[in-house]
């Protein structure tokens, strides 16, 4: 868990935090990183980091909480966009944190990437309707759960691929993903 204020010091130590984790994980796998590693890096005291934060993992988590805020801040501000830009802008957004997706990927977090995922898609639903107006509460929440899913399977998938794709490539394949799913609606 983190226990971030809202005050600039705190904040400014959280980032602090984020950017000696990322370096950390350029040499050390998540689960073996320490707050000693990380002190050691950004140089800020361990009573700081406790007072912060409770694990090396705790970092990632805000981090991943902070990319959500970020994500919410485009949707509010890009109204005008369809859908897909929407999506690859969100997909940029999380790719641009490639080493905490990676680190996520690597250590089996993928219960983390879909808690962020799932709270993106139901920002996605509270602000952009995507859904039909009539579609039973149920049914939208399986719908979440399986975007949030292939999203998930999307982003470990590129990472296993060496992080070569673009997001742009990256909603395409998500577009053939639904047109699969969709050709096998139409099976029945």
């Amino acid at each position: 868990m983190y226990h971030i204020k809202s005050d600039r010091r705190s904040q400014t130590s959280a980032g602090e935090f984020v950017r000696g984790l990322q370096e950390c994980l350029q040499t050390i796998p998540l689960k073996n990183i320490t707050v000693s590693d990380i002190h050691r890096v950004t140089g800020i005291s361990r009573a700081t980091f406790y007072r912060l934060f409770d694990t090396p993992e705790d970092v990632l988590i805000y981090q991943l909480d902070q990319m959500m805020k970020d994500t919410a801040n485009v949707y509010d501000n890009c109204s005008s966009q369809s859908t897909a830009q929407l999506m690859e802008e969100t997909i940029a957004m999380g790719l641009q944190n490639h080493v905490f997706l990676q680190a996520l990927i690597q250590n089996g977090r993928h219960d983390l990437l879909y808690r962020y995922t799932e709270e993106n898609f139901r920002k996605l639903d509270s602000i952009r309707p995507i859904f039909p107006e009539n579609m039973d509460p149920t049914e939208r929440e399986y719908v979440i759960a399986h975007l949030s899913m292939g999203m998930v399977a999307t982003q470990v998938t590129w990472a296993k691929n060496g992080c070569r794709e673009t997001p742009k490539d990256l909603v395409r394949y998500l577009k053939r993903y639904a047109d699969v799913v969709s050709r096998m609606g139409q099976e029945e």
